[in-house]
């Protein structure tokens, strides 16, 4: 594979090279008037090497994959293309057929979560990571976390260090029907501060190699999503309702009460109830698109009978478009299967869900070892992702709570 790889490199630096100091020119001439014979024989010349370039890289491109996909890596079989799919041929070839590239990152961005690799550059392995396999990495995070999905503020780091954060404790105030020569005044916004942390949520699988070899379906994809998808779970727990002691404080246990059931109610919110919540929070917050509500999965069922009294009104409304939520009074609803129900409970909670801040330290990071279990014949995988979150404004998120008793 090490040939295909130099060959492919230098079929691209060539091409690059007669890109750069042949048809650059003469795209520049032409952009300033029309080329003459000669200079347009040239750039048929040019183009038609190019061509050759590009159509050979497909060529050899086409066939590394065959060659890996058909027996490259050392513990490939002849009937191993029966058994095992694209996702296990390539997953295979990323953390099996070389020593050096035993680690795949999925990386962040501030907006989204988007697929990116940290394995060196493309032509010495990057090329070799499925994007399939990446793929089944953040679906855990996107999917077990309803606090993800409401969007909050996400943060990325390359280190883990501990970030002193501002919080907003109180707005000010601004007086109104000033005098001309009244002294201006009013009164200040007031700030609080705390630290976003990284708290490691990992897990680690060690795979009998006879197990890999002999199983029928691919066991190592399905021990790194599975992977993936428990530290996804684990961190979408503490987003939600971790206590923020020696862990992520979460947006529900943040949030204050913006309204109290009756006495005797648990997590069941009346109609009237999911209003008063709404209005107690402030107009800027429960105005703006970003605004939601997170629901406990098992206050669900109430809350999708609930209904005005007299008219009949529903507050939930079914999505009619695929990937977009459900709504109550208008706004998205996530369910949130970490959320407590019960007496003195947060089941709900509503508000501007960008003031939280999630931060994450780099990338979930999956890796394979066979040193540490050699004389076991064992195989190693683990899963690591740091994060922490935290809400930066109090006033953004309230929730709703049932009754003490």
């Amino acid at each position: 594979m090490t040939e295909t790889m130099d060959a492919l490199r230098t079929l691209r630096e060539e091409r690059q090279n007669l890109f750069l100091t042949e048809m650059a020119p003469l795209r520049d001439l032409a952009a300033q008037r029309s080329l003459s014979a000669e200079e347009s024989e040239k750039w048929e010349r040019v183009d038609r090497e190019i061509g050759l370039r590009t159509a050979r890289i497909d060529q050899v491109e086409r066939a590394y994959e065959q060659e890996r996909a058909f027996g490259a890596a050392p513990e490939a079989r002849p009937d191993a293309d029966r058994r095992e799919n694209g996702l296990a041929s390539e997953l295979r070839g990323l953390l099996s057929a070389d020593p050096t590239q035993r680690r795949a990152n999925v990386s962040f961005t501030e907006a989204e979560f988007q697929r990116a690799l940290s394995s060196g550059t493309a032509t010495a392995g990057g090329n070799t990571i499925p994007t399939t396999f990446l793929n089944r990495l953040t679906e855990p995070l996107r999917d077990m976390s309803s606090v993800l999905q409401a969007g909050p503020t996400v943060i990325v780091t390359e280190s883990g260090e501990e970030l002193p954060w501002p919080t907003v404790s109180g707005h000010g105030s601004a007086n109104a029907n000033v005098g001309e020569s009244d002294t201006r005044a009013g009164s200040d916004p007031t700030f609080g501060k705390t630290s976003i942390k990284a708290y490691e949520h990992s897990q680690l699988i060690v795979v009998p190699r006879r197990l890999i070899e002999d199983a029928a379906i691919d066991i190592e994809a399905f021990v790194a999503r599975k992977i993936a998808e428990n530290v996804g779970v684990s961190l979408a727990a503490k987003l939600a309702i971790g206590t923020g002691v020696n862990e992520t404080q979460g947006l529900v246990t943040a949030a204050t009460a913006g309204k109290t059931g009756a006495t005797g109610v648990g997590g069941a919110a009346t109609f009237d109830d999911v209003i008063d919540l709404f209005y107690s929070l402030a107009a800027p917050y429960r105005a703006t698109p970003r605004s939601g509500f997170i629901v406990a999965d098992a206050a669900l069922p109430s809350l999708r009978k609930a209904k005005a009294t007299g008219s009949g009104e529903y507050l939930w409304a079914p999505s009619v478009q695929v990937g977009q939520p459900d709504t109550l009074l208008g706004k998205a609803m996530y369910p949130d299967a970490n959320m407590q129900f019960g007496l003195g409970k947060k089941s709900m909670v509503f508000g501007d869900v960008s003031k939280y801040i999630v931060r994450l330290v780099g990338s979930i990071e999956i890796a394979r070892s066979e040193e540490r279990y050699f004389e076991s014949n064992q195989v190693a995988f683990r899963g690591i992702l740091r994060g922490d979150g935290l809400l930066e404004d109090a006033s953004a998120v309230k929730a709703f709570q049932g009754g003490a008793s």
